[in-house]
């Protein structure tokens, strides 16, 4: 009998909190709207603030990969400024001369007035004696080929340019390519007649470590590409 009767206590405490939440708070609403045509419009409001999300972060997506490189840009401009202005900042230092970029302006006329040397029969004279004594040193000397020999294919210069041309050869197989560059072309001898290879030089991993082939100059593909473009190609 006491069970019965806290059975009916415990059923009415339900249905008055039932009632509360009906009156007071619409709670009851909600739970009938899931079961009705309400749902669909819940929903849809859901979805619809689920695409404003998923717009928003393709809106900062966009502006991260727009502004990526330029801040990248200026700052390696920035430090290449900072860079270069520490050369003869402590000299204007220690002279009581606290100009900012004034070091970077002395660095670049010094640089210009190098290259004018250099061009001169005088500076290459300098130049050649100064690579003799290089060349001679054990480890330094790779270190200064390696850089002049980068120097060189993206120098101007095409007499001096160690990259002639853009070329895709077929390797490593049938159906496969690299990318590379000409460096020179040779002319084999045999019984069928002379026979003209291009020397195409393939970077493995960095741009100063390849590999040498060649290949017939009729098998060379010459995309129309700058030897610049292409050196760009191949590091990114």
């Amino acid at each position: 009998m006491n069970e019965l009767v806290e059975l009916i206590e415990m059923t009415l405490w339900c249905l008055s909190v039932m009632d509360f939440f009906s009156d007071e708070w619409g709670f009851w609403t909600l739970i009938q709207s899931y079961a009705t045509k309400d749902c669909s419009d819940l929903l849809s409001k859901f979805c619809a603030d689920i695409d404003f999300v998923l717009f928003f972060g393709q809106l900062l997506e966009l502006a991260s990969v727009i502004l990526f490189p330029i801040a990248i840009t200026f700052y390696i401009t920035w430090w290449f400024i900072h860079f270069v202005d520490g050369f003869f900042s402590p000299i204007y230092a220690q002279l009581g001369i606290d100009i900012f970029g004034l070091g970077f302006i002395t660095s670049l006329t010094f640089i210009f007035l190098v290259g004018v040397f250099m061009s001169s029969w005088l500076g290459a004279s300098v130049l050649s004696l100064g690579e003799w004594f290089i060349k001679r040193m054990p480890f330094v000397r790779h270190i200064y080929n390696a850089s002049k020999q980068i120097s060189a294919a993206i120098s101007p210069d095409q007499n001096t340019q160690a990259f002639k041309e853009v070329a895709i050869i077929r390797h490593p197989r049938i159906g496969e390519y690299a990318f590379g560059f000409i460096t020179s072309t040779v002319t084999l001898q045999n019984y069928s007649g002379d026979e003209e290879l291009c020397c195409v030089y393939v970077p493995t991993n960095h741009l100063y470590i390849g590999d040498i082939f060649l290949v017939n100059t009729k098998d060379v593909i010459r995309p129309n590409l700058s030897v610049r473009e292409g050196i760009g190609k191949g590091l990114n």
